[in-house]
This record gives structure tokens, sequence and C-alpha cells, in this order.
């Protein structure tokens, strides 16, 4: 048995030890498939044959080389039970931290439990794993691997297929019945004596096969040999579809039409599709060499879970392993994720609402109301009353000559009618008209005068917002929040069904969702198409009026530009991260994550967007400006100007009494004597 292990051992110990210690040269310009010519190629260093221990403990140095020189940093040994001395040799070579060795003993009995453990565990394994099938006994070297693709059929997305490298012995007498097994694998490397007995031989003939992939075709390409002085000679990359990819498989991708994510195109019988999604799909095709088909969900659902544990639509194909990959306008939610993998974003969108607006003829008796808001008016209005009631009062406290004069037989009627006569200066300026007969007064000018002032100002800002307001009609809003859409009952709202929006709004507590939620019930039970499938149905009850669609913005944003009357509410919520959809648990996961994150620093999202996505700006936009309504904040200066008048007025209005006073009288009389005699002094001096 050593012996035989010894040639077997030797035979990959040849192979290896180019890979490890350059002693062997390519001959890159010879045809060394199958039939090759031994004495046309250039000799290289012999391979002395010891006793079998000994070449089994170089052939586990060879082995630990590869690792090291192929940056491998994982190992697994598929072997049976005979071949244990050999594994046992391995192992004590293999003895580094550095390296991960998982081992795996097969026999007739348990090469299925064997393969599924394997297989389980190593389909999230990349590039940087080999696994070595090293039985004794051939049969058991095709057991494992027809095992093994039974269960990448059951599974399917393990990435075994297509990231990890492979090394076996075989027969060259059961090459062709491996080569069947092995079908499913990208990466192979055979290494098949011609003559497999237990005799040591001291330079066995041998060859060294390699699986080859171009586009359709995948075969075993011969290229390497042993000559009879024990001399191995090679020709290509030992590994040659090692970063190839899915290496020309075929994937079949899921698609739901959602402008502009992906359009359907009918065109002479033929049926094809575009869009971004279609564009991301073409992107990836080329970077990890797979073909592809389009199909879409029979229920044109996006998905939903079932009673009985299944789900529909596109998440439903995934689930039931009918495509490989959906590309869509979907998202990734945690129900969703306990039957298929989601990737790295690759659009992020944000839920909106979108609705018609109001006829703005309706609201046109509203226009001259419009410059200001009710607060502003309602300050102007009490302003007004206030002013009357001051001026009224500076008039009738000034000590000055005025027209009411305070006798005693003043009839009441006469005294009103003075009253109305000195409220008329105040009123009157509001409408910008003049009064012959002004205050004598100092205070009630003064106040009146800064009243003129204020009103000036207001008059004003109301003229050039009125203007603005004529040439740029304000729209009515009819709600600004979901909670204030909730609240109304004008309008109705519908979502797209089978979609997470409707889901949310059925399961949330949040009170603005829940309102929504219990609202859409409400409406199914008169109007079936409250949650309908097709977009389109909406866009249609959208045009009609009294409508809101709540679903992602991007569609929304595309009828805006072409339907000037529609609008969207300003607040954005729940935000919508689109992904790529896999199957549940796959291996390909980090392969196309890693992909999407460079096309998205390469920013071909920005440029597949401003292609699929329209113009903005068709409608309303003209460059000029909207009237905006003015709050009592943005008009309070001219209120300042009308407060500092009142000061000043009731300032006059004390210079006034203490003019009039007797003491100012007096004071007044002194400081004039006390002038004249300064005056009669300097002129006395003077002459």
């Amino acid at each position: 048995m050593q012996f035989k292990f010894g040639v077997f051992l030797y035979l990959l110990f040849c192979l290896n030890v180019r890979m490890s210690f350059e002693k062997i040269v390519y001959c890159d310009d010879l045809n060394l498939h199958r039939n090759i010519n031994a004495s046309s190629v250039t000799a290289v260093n012999s391979v002395p044959i010891d006793k079998p221990f000994s070449v089994v403990k170089f052939t586990a140095q060879i082995i630990l080389e590869i690792l090291r020189t192929q940056k491998i940093t994982s190992l697994s040994i598929i072997s049976d039970r005979m071949a244990d001395p050999t594994v046992n040799v391995l192992l004590l070579q293999l003895n580094d931290p550095r390296i991960s060795v998982m081992m795996y003993t097969v026999d007739q009995g348990n090469v299925d439990s064997v393969m599924e453990s394997y297989v389980s565990l190593m389909q999230q394994r990349t590039d940087d794993t080999l696994t070595m099938v090293l039985c004794a006994d051939p049969q058991n070297t095709l057991r494992t691997f027809k095992s093994l693709g039974k269960f990448l059929d059951i599974t399917k997305q393990t990435g075994i297929e297509h990231h990890l490298r492979w090394l076996t012995l075989s027969p060259n007498k059961h090459l062709n019945e491996l080569e069947r097994e092995i079908a499913r694998l990208d990466n192979v490397v055979i290494v098949a004596p011609i003559i497999w007995n237990f005799q040591p031989i001291k330079c066995p003939t041998l060859g060294v096969y390699t699986k080859h992939i171009k586009q359709f075709h995948r075969y075993l390409d011969e290229i390497g040999f042993t000559s009879e002085d024990c001399r191995l000679f090679l020709n290509g990359t030992l590994y040659p579809n090692v970063g190839g990819g899915f290496n020309w498989r075929h994937f079949t991708i899921g698609l739901y039409v959602w402008d502009p994510f992906t359009l359907r195109i009918n065109e002479s019988n033929s049926l094809t599709y575009e869009g971004f999604c279609v564009d991301l799909v073409k992107e990836l095709s080329v970077r990890l060499n797979f073909r592809y088909t389009f199909t879409e969900p029979a229920d044109n659902k996006w998905g939903s879970p079932l009673p009985n544990g299944n789900w529909t639509g596109v998440v439903g194909m995934l689930q039931r392993h009918e495509i490989d990959i959906s590309v869509a306008a979907m998202i990734i939610t945690e129900e969703r994720e306990t039957v298929m993998d989601g990737t790295f974003p690759f659009y992020y969108d944000h839920v909106g609402v979108l609705y018609k607006r109001l006829d703005p003829e309706d609201s046109m008796w509203k226009t001259y109301f419009h410059p200001f808001k009710t607060e502003v008016f309602t300050c102007l209005g009490a302003a007004v009353i206030l002013c009357c009631i001051i001026y009224l009062f500076l008039s009738l406290l000034s000590p000055s000559k005025s027209k009411i004069v305070c006798h005693r037989k003043v009839s009441c009627l006469e005294g009103l009618s003075h009253a109305a006569s000195e409220v008329d200066n105040i009123v009157s300026a509001v409408f910008q008209q003049g009064r012959p007969d002004l205050p004598t007064h100092c205070s009630g000018q003064v106040f009146l005068a800064f009243w003129w002032i204020f009103l000036m100002i207001v008059a004003a800002i109301y003229k050039g917002n009125l203007i603005a307001f004529l040439m740029v009609p304000q729209e009515e809003i009819p709600f600004e929040t979901l909670y204030e859409l909730a609240s109304q009952d004008r309008y109705k709202w519908g979502v797209t069904g089978s979609t997470v929006v409707e889901y949310l709004f059925q399961i949330s507590q949040r009170p603005d969702f829940k309102m929504l939620g219990e609202g859409i019930e409400d409406f199914k039970a008169s109007d079936k198409t409250i949650n309908s499938l097709d977009p389109l149905v909406h866009l249609a009850k959208v045009k009609k009026g009294y409508y809101a669609y709540i679903s992602d913005m991007v569609p929304m944003e595309i009828w805006m530009s072409k339907e000037c009357d529609l609008r969207l509410l300003k607040q954005t919520v729940i935000p919508l991260p689109f992904v790529m959809g896999l199957q549940n648990n796959s291996g390909f996961l980090n392969v196309f994550n890693k992909h999407l994150l460079d096309i998205d620093q390469m920013g071909l999202y920005s440029v597949w967007k401003q292609r699929w996505w329209p113009q903005m700006g068709a409608c309303g936009q003209d460059g000029r400006t909207a009237g905006k309504v003015l709050s009592v904040v943005e008009t309070q200066s001219s209120f300042y100007v009308l407060c500092i008048g009142l000061l000043l007025s009731i300032l006059c209005l004390l210079i006034e009494y203490l003019l009039k006073t007797k003491l100012f009288m007096r004071m007044a009389s002194s400081a004039y004597i006390y002038f004249l005699k300064i005056k009669n002094i300097f002129m006395t001096c003077r002459r």
C-alpha cells in the first residue's frame, strides 16, 4: 500500500514541483494536447525516486509551498481510509497556524453525508481555497464528485463550482468518466497516471489535465506529461479559469416592469427589455462573464407571503429557484430575507405622495387676500382701531387749542361729531385720502406723520406681493404631511398592491401609517382599484382629481415632467434601498456586492440615471418667482415705525403740558429777564 501511495504522490510531486521550486519550464509553443513528443522539448532537472516515505514527506512540503506561493489560506482534503497514512504525513508538514486545514474521510456508505457537510461549509469560500481529493480507491474519487454534483443541483448558488480550485488523482482509464462527473466545476487539475498498481515505478508516465472553458465548450486539455527520465513538462496554466467570473454560465434573471428601471419593448413580434436595471445586468455580465435571459413573474407581483409559507411574485420565483437573480426596483425586508438574499443597494429612493393640484380658478376670488397671511390682516385691523383711540385721546388730552373744546354746555351729539372728525384723519389715511384740516397740536401731528409712514410701507409691501401673485398665482395645497392626508375627507388614497408600502401600512403602529392603512381598507370596499398592481391605473385616478397615490418617487417624478397639474408631497417618508435578489444563502452574494460597490464608485449609476430619467422642468419653469404669503415676522418693521410714532407723539404731549404749566411760565419769564440784563450789559460795554 505504501508503494502504491509513493507512486501516486510522486506524480503529484512531479506536477507541483514546477509551481513551488520553478524547476519546470513552460513549453508555450508546443502542442501538448494528448499526444506530445517528449524529444521535442528541453529536458529539465531530473527527479530521483527515494523510498516511499521520503516521497510522501517531500510531496507534503511541495503542497505547503503551493499554498504559500498561490496565496491559498485554506486547504480541504477529502480522502478514504486507505489514504490515512499519506494524509497523516501531509498534516505533519502542514502544521502552520496561518493555514486552515479541514479533513473529510469518505467511503462507499457515507460519501453523501460527508459531501453535504462539505458543501454547507464551503459555499461562502472564495478563490483562496484549494480542495484535494486523494483517494486510494478510484471509485471513491468518482463517488465523491458524483455526490458533489448532486448537492450542487439542490443548493445551486454555492459558489463552489465557480471559485474553488480542485486537485485530484485518477487513473488514465477513468479519465472520461471523471470528466463527466466534474462537468459543473470550473477549476480542476487532474493528475492521471498511465499505470495504476502497487509496484514502485522509477519514472511513471502520467498526464496533467486542466479544465478549459471557451464560451459554450468545456473540455479537459492535457498541459503536461512526464518523460522516461523523470522529467515533467508543462504547457499552459494549471487553473486558466480562475478570475473568469462565472465562466460563461447561463443565469435566468427575474425582472419587474417599473419605469424607468425596467421597460418592456414589443417590436416586430420580439420582446426586449431596457432601462436602468437592464444596463446594470449588462455591466455585470461583462464583468462576471455570464449569459442571461430575462423573465417576469406570471402573477405580476413583487412578492407577498402566503399562509402556507410560500411567496408570490419575484420573491416566490427566487424561493422556488425558478430564477437565479432578480434585478428590479425591489427592497429587502426582514420577512423577505428569510427566503432570499439581498445585495448592497444599487439605488436609494423614498416613498412619496402624488396628487393633482386644485383648480386655481376655484380660489381666484382670494387673490387680493393672498399677499398677507390672516394674522397680518388681523394685526392691521387692530392697529387701525387702536390708533384711532390713541389719536382721539391725544386730541382730548392736548392742552393746545383744538377743535374739541371742552365746554360744559357742549351737547353729546356735537362732541361725537368732533370725535369723528378727528378719527377720520386716521381712517382716511388708510385709503390714501388727505384732509384739508390737519391737527394743530404737536402730539397729534407727530403721531399722524408716523401713521402715514407706516401705511406707506404696508401699502408698498402689499402692492409688490400682489403683483407677484397676479403674475404667478399661488396654488392651494390640500395637505402637507401624511397625517394631514389621513385626517382630511376630501381626498382618497391608494398604493400599489403586493408592495412593502402596503404591508407597512397594514402592520405599523405609527399613527399616520395606521390611519392610512385603515383608510385603504375602507376604500377597498367601494373601489377595488385602490391597491391595483398597475401604476398606470393609479395615475389615471390621480388625473381625475381628489386622489393621492402613495408609492416610490421615481415614477412620480417622470409623470410630473409630462403632466403639469401633478404635484408631489414635500414630506418624504420610508427610504427605499433597491437591491438585487439572490437565492437564499447564496454563495454569490460577496461577488455581486464587490462589483456593485465598484460600479457605484465609477459613477455608472449616475450615467444610467441621466440616460433613463427624463429631463425635469418642462412644466411651469419659466424663470418667474411665485408670490410668497408674508407673515407678521416679515412685516414687523412697519409696525416698529408705528410704535416709534406713538412714543414720539406721547413725548410731544408731555412737552405741551410742560409748556402750559405756571412753573414753566415763571421759569421762562425769569430766563427772559436774565437774557435782557445780559444783553444790556453787553451793549453798555460795547459803547
